[in-house]
């Protein structure tokens, strides 16, 4: 099967990342230089990469990024990427609250989960029940700074905008030495790749550096063991 990457997937070991997963290749944020020319204009701010460099950085993962075909979904770059998984994120409407649901793989979304949220901001429990699942009303342009086809929580550090919690779902914590590759979007046809293990700090620090005035609320689950 043909990769929608630059280049041919890549097995060999590199930092921060385990044989079996592939190598990204190309920029460095040691010359600052974020994206392939003709790239930006659909990218994530400057701000917003550096940030997530100086996180890389500070858990000892070197930043790694690569360039692939454009994906409109995270449906479609998870075909492009694999086998590194994927950051997926979408936008909630939980009354009048708009949320940043975020996970590796599939968000898990569910009325006790929203309750739960709702609960911890202090929400009324009947806002569970205008529940709104990428609300057509909300334009990530306007709302978040975001390119169309991108919604991420990798906000530009302190712009302002709608977001009242950015809230993490999925399973539980990676095990410590899980190195499983995760892409992070930086553009349509640009991710961030990182080891699986410190995906959920690095969010966490993201958004207490980026802005502090939005919850975090981390609502991951354990896997159930047969």
């Amino acid at each position: 099967m043909t990769s929608g990457l630059d280049l041919p997937l890549c097995f060999s070991a590199s930092p921060g990342f385990r044989p079996g997963t592939p190598e990204p290749t190309g920029v460095s944020p040691r010359d600052g230089t974020a994206f392939v020319s003709g790239f930006d204009d659909t990218a994530l701010p400057g701000l917003s990469v550096a940030l997530m460099f100086e996180l890389c950085l500070r858990y000892g993962v070197e930043p790694l990024v690569r360039s692939h075909s454009p994906s409109f979904s995270a449906a479609q770059k998870q075909r492009i990427v694999a086998p590194a998984q994927v950051q997926k994120t979408v936008t909630v409407r939980l009354g009048e609250a708009t949320l940043l649901c975020t996970a590796i793989g599939d968000p898990l979304l569910s009325r006790d989960l929203m309750r739960e949220v709702a609960e911890r901001l202090g929400l009324a429990r009947a806002s569970v029940k205008r529940l709104h699942i990428n609300p057509p009303g909300c334009d990530p342009l306007i709302e978040f700074g975001m390119a169309p086809g991108m919604v991420s929580p990798w906000l530009r550090p302190g712009r302002p905008t709608s977001v009242r919690a950015v809230v993490l779902t999925g399973e539980a914590a990676p095990a410590a030495t899980d190195e499983t590759a995760v892409a992070l979007s930086l553009s349509l046809r640009q991710s961030l790749f990182v080891p699986a293990r410190i995906v959920p700090a690095m969010l966490r620090d993201y958004a207490a550096r980026a802005y502090p005035q939005v919850a975090w609320i981390d609502l991951r689950r354990a896997t159930a063991v047969p």
